[in-house]
């Protein structure tokens, strides 16, 4: 349920502030550019702790990092994660912006994308059958949920 509304929540922000229509800095961050989620979220979900109780005891030191990403969703995202002391945390943030990059090229009603058809292409031609991506299809599907509630 908890999970179920935070991506509510997550289309609903995304369908008030639309997409940018602008390219977030060329995609490129200092550690090279921002690849597909596939590419930049490998392994990284391994390397997450998988047993709460070890978060969660008093051997563990944990710290808060905080990041803000612009260019995406014509808004500004700031993300707060808690990892373990000493953990570097630049393939979590690459697999974030991995995230919000492809979130936002499918969600977009201002550009066309050559790789895939996204919102845009759906608007242009809304009288035609559209092959698209899992996550249009979950953006579509979360919005005509929360829509019918």
């Amino acid at each position: 349920m908890k999970k179920q509304f935070l991506w509510v929540n997550f289309v609903v922000i995304l369908l008030l502030f639309g997409c940018s229509t602008t390219d977030p800095v060329d995609n490129v961050t200092p550690t090279g550019p921002i690849g597909s989620i596939r590419e930049e979220c490998t392994g990284t979900m391994h390397d997450w702790p998988t047993n709460p109780e070890k978060v969660l005891s008093d051997d563990v030191k944990l710290v808060n990092l905080s990041k803000t990403f612009t260019g995406y969703f014509d808004t500004l995202l700031q993300i707060t994660i808690f990892v373990e002391e000493g953990t570097d945390p630049t393939s979590i943030w690459r697999c974030t912006e991995a995230i919000f990059k492809a979130v936002h090229l499918q969600g977009t009603r201002y550009d066309a994308s050559e790789e895939f058809n996204n919102i845009y292409a759906i608007n242009q031609a809304p009288g035609v059958w559209h092959d698209i991506d899992f996550i249009l299809y979950d953006m579509i599907a979360q919005s005509i949920d929360f829509y019918d509630t």
